[in-house]
């Protein structure tokens, strides 16, 4: 197989990444990163070519992927402009990623993001990229209470938007009648100059509010399939999957990003989807998210949009991946398990 000149570039921002968070990269963070100038889908595509060359491995089968040995030895000897890596920086490495699988068999959280309850039984909406990788997820109410996320109802890594069903018995056996929730109102009526509120969990600190005003209500840009609101109100790491809210405290967008070059430019994907698809089927599992997604890399599919609301379209996408309904810089990236802090019950 041909190390062409992409392979090459994604090899990098591969270990470039890596050494920064010692965290497993998605081809999301590489997408929205480093500007490849390619989708994340075709991303997806070169990076299971270089596992199969033996260049980047994947720490366990749920995560994304972090350079071997061979990778390293590869960006030092043909890559990396002068300097080398030192092995103080590659035993920082394996500590963290010890660490790392640690926590994940302890069950705790190896990353935070954000999301709001848009139903009292417990539908709540995130950014795809929240559970990207994430064989298990929580979610923590501004009370302290911890809840299992049970289903991914709906999801679309182009648009990065996911629907989550909420168990309502918390983690220490504790069950709750209803959730506070948010009323989604959708893009429709933004304009630029509203006034709007970002509503998430920064840093994974528990809930923070924000003001801003929209700049843009359709800006295109470049991983995302549907226009984004570009906006004022203050986010950081932790905040995807948040709510941006209009003065009536309704959902119009989920927040997302913020332009790496730019002055209070903050990104969120319309919640317009959340609202017009199907919510009312079993769902998948976010495992068995993972191996659909693991399957389209495989297929070799360009775009992978599945609404899980139709038990129909879901077993079929489970006997064969061609039957797939192909309609169609995040702040966070959570391989293994994920927590977001949601609103209060």
């Amino acid at each position: 197989m041909e190390m062409d000149s992409r392979k090459q570039k994604i090899l990098e921002a591969v270990v470039l990444d890596y050494i920064e968070t010692a965290e497993p990269v998605g081809s999301r963070t590489i997408s929205k990163k480093y500007n490849l100038g390619v989708s994340s889908a075709t991303i997806r595509n070169e990076m299971a070519d270089l596992e199969e060359m033996g260049l980047i491995e994947q720490p366990h089968t749920s995560a994304g992927r972090i350079p071997s040995d061979a990778g390293y030895r590869y960006y030092v000897d043909y890559l990396m402009a002068q300097s080398d890596i030192q092995e103080e920086a590659k035993q920082l490495i394996s500590k963290a990623i010890h660490e790392k699988q640690q926590q994940v068999d302890d069950g705790k959280p190896t990353s935070t993001s954000s999301g709001f309850f848009i139903s009292a039984d417990g539908l709540a909406v995130t950014n795809y990229h929240a559970i990207e990788y994430a064989f298990h997820a929580t979610v923590t109410l501004s009370n302290g209470e911890t809840f299992p996320v049970e289903k991914v109802l709906y999801y679309d890594p182009e648009i990065d938007i996911a629907v989550l069903k909420v168990s309502k018995t918390s983690t220490r056996g504790k069950a709750t009648s209803a959730f506070k929730y948010l009323e989604m109102a959708g893009t429709g009526d933004v304009r630029p100059g509203d006034k709007v509120y970002s509503l998430g969990n920064p840093l994974g600190g528990g809930l923070a509010v924000s003001e801003g005003v929209v700049s843009a209500t359709e800006r295109e840009v470049s991983g995302y399939a549907r226009p984004c609101v570009v906006n004022t109100a203050d986010i950081s790491k932790g905040s995807s999957g948040g709510a941006l809210m209009n003065v009536f405290g309704q959902v119009v967008a989920v927040t997302t990003g913020a332009y790496a070059q730019g002055n209070s430019m903050y990104l969120a994907v319309p919640v317009d989807p959340a609202m017009e698809a199907d919510l009312t089927g079993e769902g998948m599992t976010l495992e068995e998210v993972i191996a659909v997604m693991e399957n389209a890399e495989k297929a070799e599919l360009t775009t992978v949009r599945l609404h899980t609301g139709d038990p129909s379209i879901y077993g079929a996408v489970r006997e064969q991946m061609d039957l797939l309904d192909n309609r169609g810089i995040p702040y966070d990236s959570c391989p293994g398990v994920s927590s977001f802090c949601g609103a209060a019950a």
